[in-house]
């Protein structure tokens, strides 16, 4: 794994690797969404799509992050748009079908009895 370093700085971000050398790129702010676009668009060429989604051990996860939904304009579909603050919003086109068992899906486990973890007392 690359040794990446990050200094923030006013406006913007450097980036320095030990693995190539002393050279640094600074990247300002307002490119930020266009290197992150990037890089998601490598990763997914070089990892391609996730079969299942992690299950086990620890979950990085965004706690209640600001969401809303809305149509299409032909009304086809619903859009789906999650804030992540570490990749700002993020869009879902899914078809009514998904969407609506989404619904389902997220109102099985809001109302699902809570179940104790760990030993038992």
């Amino acid at each position: 794994m690359a040794d990446l370093k990050f200094d923030f700085e006013d406006g913007g971000v450097r980036m320095s690797c030990a693995d190539i050398g002393e050279g640094t790129v600074s990247i300002p702010a307002e490119d930020l969404d266009n290197v992150l676009a990037t890089l998601a668009e490598c990763r997914r060429r070089l990892v391609g799509e996730e079969d299942d989604p992690q299950t086990t051990g620890p979950i990085k996860s965004v706690p209640n992050p600001r969401w809303f939904v809305q149509p299409t304009a032909l009304n086809e579909a619903v859009l789906l748009h999650l804030a992540d603050p570490r990749f700002g919003w993020l869009n879902y086109y899914l078809p009514k079908h998904e969407a609506h068992r989404m619904g389902q899906l997220l109102q099985g486990a809001a109302n699902a009895p809570i179940t104790p973890s760990g030993p038992a007392n």
